[in-house]
């Protein structure tokens, strides 16, 4: 009986199987490579879905993600794809956008990255060292090491007066902006010639940015509603350009005040208990 137990245990396939799957664990291999159509798609689930180990394939292609499920080693999955699709790939590089401590550092920060995603640093302390000035100040502002520090988080909203006439000029100017670090939300009204930058931004960037971008004029919006302002009909206050109920923003109500016309004055000040010759309302 020793004897036979013992080719018995040689022969058997079922020990040898469970053998091959202690030594290679199931693992999740998330690879990024290039996948622009059907082909593209066809190319590289064919390149692993033959090899040894695999047991699931799933392809996101708008995210260019190939994600392989098996008893298979990454690097070799990635050579394989590399060398079957003639396609460059990588182990997936990105991680969500609040997992980074600094997602505007060079070098984590990548436009090409899926919406919420920047790239995986290799050592957090690097990646503050890369950091510009205006970004270590916005990602320490709300850090418990930071005595300053503001207890929430506020997203900056710039508006912009930028002449928009046609659909053209609106994807120009939506194009001018949506590429900029840090813009989370752009939103345009056409007819107000107003463009709306939701973000991470510095007012006067993006000012420049659509300048120089649509060759346009453009300028912080400087409306304000009417009846925010002492005296809207002042030189310098009233434009009939501005939307509907709405003026330019004083700098200076006294000086608005002072340029103000005559009647424009008497009419404001007519019921004012500060003129001793104001009317009063019975």
């Amino acid at each position: 009986m020793g004897a036979l137990d013992h080719f018995s245990h040689l022969f058997d396939c079922s020990t040898s199987s469970s053998k091959l799957h202690k030594r290679k664990q199931l693992q999740t291999v998330e690879i990024k490579v290039k996948i622009d159509c059907e082909g593209c798609e066809r190319r590289v689930r064919k390149a692993v879905e033959g090899m040894k180990g695999v047991k699931q394939v799933d392809i996101q292609r708008k995210a260019h993600k190939l994600t392989v499920v098996g008893y298979v080693e990454p690097a070799k999955v990635v050579s394989r794809v590399q060398h079957r699709t003639g396609k460059k790939a990588e182990l997936w590089p990105y991680v969500p956008y609040d997992e980074v401590a600094h997602p505007y550092a060079a070098g984590v920060y990548d436009r090409r990255a899926p919406a919420g995603y920047v790239r995986n640093p290799d050592q957090q302390v690097s990646q503050l060292a890369r950091a510009s000035s205006l970004e270590v100040r916005y990602t320490t502002a709300f850090s418990d090491e930071n005595p300053t520090a503001l207890k929430s988080v506020d997203q900056f909203t710039v508006e912009i007066k930028v002449k928009i006439d046609c659909e053209g000029c609106e994807r120009r100017v939506r194009k001018a902006v949506e590429g900029m670090k840090g813009v989370k939300q752009v939103d345009i009204q056409r007819k107000a010639h107003k463009l709306t930058v939701v973000g991470y931004v510095e007012p006067a960037k993006v000012v420049s940015r659509v300048q120089h971008r649509t060759g346009k004029k453009a300028e912080l919006w400087p409306y304000v509603p009417y009846d925010e302002v002492a005296h809207p009909y002042a030189a310098g206050v009233y434009d009939r350009r501005a939307p509907a109920g709405y003026v330019r923003n004083p700098d200076q109500q006294v000086s608005q005040l002072a340029r103000a016309s005559s009647l424009e004055v008497r009419y404001t000040t007519a019921f004012s208990d500060e003129n001793p010759t104001a009317c009063s309302i019975m």
